[in-house]
């Protein structure tokens, strides 16, 4: 399930897997779907000890939000469907969202950024929109604390009811 702005609660969605192989590696992109429409699509692309995150959207940001959180929940669970008990997710962040990335829950492999993205934070109290891309694409990854959650959440309930 994913939160509807314009309903105002919950509702349904469906997840379709579509497998490519590129350059030898499989690449795999999430469609989630709400019955009507594609609510946003999540590219990911195998790697020896987990994940790589090559690209998430939401396709509908008027209608939906939490769409990051959701992805997150994929991710986690692409690598649990590989058999993976133990596993890595990296990123990288780009544009404007180096912020949003860090409230949900990643961190940068440059603790500098980390810290620079923290203070941002907490000296804008309130505010929404940061301009970062002064700081190009920077790489991060999902705690394990953060992966520990998805699982624990995913064992409880199917991905289409999750968030």
């Amino acid at each position: 399930m994913i939160y509807s702005k314009i309903l105002q609660r919950k509702i349904p969605v469906s997840v379709e897997r579509l497998k490519d192989r590129i350059n030898g590696a499989y690449q795999y992109t999430y469609v989630v779907k709400d019955g009507t429409m594609t609510v946003g699509h999540v590219d990911l692309r195998d790697t020896p000890k987990g994940v790589y995150v090559m690209f998430m959207e939401n396709e509908a940001p008027n209608y939906y939000s939490h769409f990051e959180k959701y992805a997150d929940l994929i991710t986690v669970s692409h690598c649990k469907s590989r058999g993976m008990d133990t596993f890595e997710i990296a990123a990288e962040a780009g544009l404007n969202s180096h912020v949003q990335h860090y409230k949900c829950g990643k961190r940068y492999f440059n603790d500098k950024i980390n810290e620079y993205i923290k203070n941002l934070i907490n000296s804008n109290p309130g505010k929404k929109d940061f301009d970062t891309k002064f700081l190009g694409n920077v790489k991060m990854f999902m705690p394990k604390e953060l992966i520990e959650k998805y699982v624990n959440l995913l064992k409880s309930t199917p991905i289409t009811k999750c968030v």
